[in-house]
């Protein structure tokens, strides 16, 4: 078998002996099966080649199939770095309950690491959590001419050492003008373009019920898993020694004209403290570091 390795981001051809399996007792065409039979073979199969985490990252994404070129297959990508990291902690957060300044975000999961990005290389970081909101009172969620409101989940970052945390670029905090004018906002949120690095989650279920003459009412959702993603090529080299995901709420969505460009943004309510939460359960981060040969 032809193998492409990794060294030192240099892909090397060589040519490999295929990993050997050897059955004890190999199922022959025509005979029955029992299920002790069947396990057996995909024993022996995994102990010559170890379906693991570690092979099918090797197999899937080190290796160049990506992109299959004529007579050599290599798709130019090879990969730099690839980590995780687990939190079953679960995090209640309440919805901001003052502006200006704003009660302070929740911090759902922290990672510390230490990962060098260069500018050749570009960074994907993958989330997902489990939530389940409360909604305790009707006021904030704009049961009439709306359609609710939402909770956003983004992404943290620190580029240095023991440096303070920061939303990674083109994401803000959610606290952001978005309406008034230079130095005198009368809103605060993230404009939609600035929101490259999270997961909006809704926090009601929102919807017309006949028998209250169709008017919208809300009703509380049932457990969900929220995913998000943030893909970034930075322009100088740095390093990244954390990773950590931030909720807040409630918003909602508002047209701002006046601060920057024309755009759709998410403004940042206040409701009373304590009643609407959001409480998120687990959650998982990944990331890993591609780079172009």
């Amino acid at each position: 078998m032809f193998i492409y390795i990794v060294v030192n981001a240099t892909f090397v051809y060589r040519e490999m002996e295929m990993s050997r399996i050897k059955n004890a007792d190999p199922i022959k065409r025509g005979s029955s099966l029992s299920s002790t039979q069947i396990n057996q073979q995909f024993t022996e199969v995994n102990a010559a080649f170890p379906m693991d985490g570690d092979n099918v990252r090797n197999e899937g994404i080190d290796q160049p199939v990506w992109d299959l070129n004529n007579g050599h297959g290599k798709s130019g990508i090879i990969l730099v770095a690839a980590d995780k990291n687990d939190n079953t902690t679960p995090v209640t957060a309440t919805a901001n309950s003052a502006l200006d300044p704003e009660s302070a975000p929740f911090t759902i999961q922290t990672w510390t690491l230490v990962q060098p990005v260069t500018t050749a290389d570009v960074i994907r970081v993958y989330w997902q959590f489990d939530y389940q909101t409360v909604v305790s009172d009707s006021a904030p969620v704009n049961i009439v001419g709306k359609n609710g409101c939402v909770w956003g989940i983004w992404l943290e970052y620190q580029d240095t050492f023991g440096g303070s945390w920061q939303s990674v670029p083109n994401q803000g905090d959610f606290a952001n003008a978005i309406s008034g004018t230079p130095g005198s906002p009368t809103a605060w949120g993230s404009h939609t373009y600035n929101t490259y690095g999270c997961t909006i989650v809704p926090h009601a279920l929102v919807l017309h019920d006949a028998s209250y003459g169709g008017t919208k009412v809300w009703t509380n959702p049932v457990p969900h898993t929220g995913y998000g993603d943030w893909i970034y090529t930075p322009p100088s080299n740095i390093t990244i020694y954390g990773l950590r995901l931030q909720i807040r709420g409630l918003l909602d969505r508002k047209f701002d004209s006046v601060i920057g460009s024309p755009s759709n943004a998410w403004r940042l309510l206040v409701t009373s403290s304590g009643v609407q939460t959001n409480t998120v359960s687990r959650s998982h981060m990944a990331y890993l570091v591609m780079r172009k040969q």
